[in-house]
């Protein structure tokens, strides 16, 4: 059986969106969640930016992922013709991790967005293009901005 490009943009999200659960799962049960740098996600006062709402939302949903995809992915696209592009991908999703704790996250968050890098690498070499992970990207996002949004909804952030 053959699966089109948006299905592989639908499995890698609903695989991100389970991967994330399975985060705050682990979060909540951890005795470390409160005390430790490896769970604690990111500190609630770190405002890297002062932008709207919607600015945020913009760059969450759209320059982010485009952004990400062409720097992180865009290698792995055109080492997809190699003997070992699986290299490539893994390169390129470590590379995903490191960079993201510069957001202030903890290092168990970058582990679980290097996997997720190294994901959106494989989705380009099943689908060979770099929109398809962007798609996949900005559905993953989005989904983090309901969470949080729903989280600050109900005084959790």
């Amino acid at each position: 059986m053959r699966i089109s490009p948006w299905g592989w943009i639908g499995l890698t999200t609903l695989f991100m969106i389970a991967n994330d659960w399975l985060f705050v799962l682990i979060t909540i049960l951890s005795d470390l969640s409160h005390s430790s740098h490896w769970f604690f996600v990111m500190d609630k006062n770190y405002v890297p930016l002062n932008l709207s709402s919607l600015e945020v939302l913009a760059m969450a949903l759209i320059v982010g992922p485009v952004f990400e995809e062409l720097v992180f992915r865009g290698p792995v696209f055109l080492c997809r013709d190699l003997d070992r592009p699986s290299v490539a991908v893994f390169v390129s999703g470590a590379l995903f991790g490191v960079v993201h704790l510069l957001n202030g996250i903890s290092y168990f968050a970058a582990l679980q967005i290097a996997i997720s890098g190294c994901l959106y690498g494989l989705l380009v070499l099943k689908t060979e293009n770099l929109f398809c992970p962007m798609i996949a990207h900005s559905f993953h996002n989005l989904h983090i901005a309901i969470a949080v949004w729903i989280g600050k909804l109900f005084g959790a952030a």
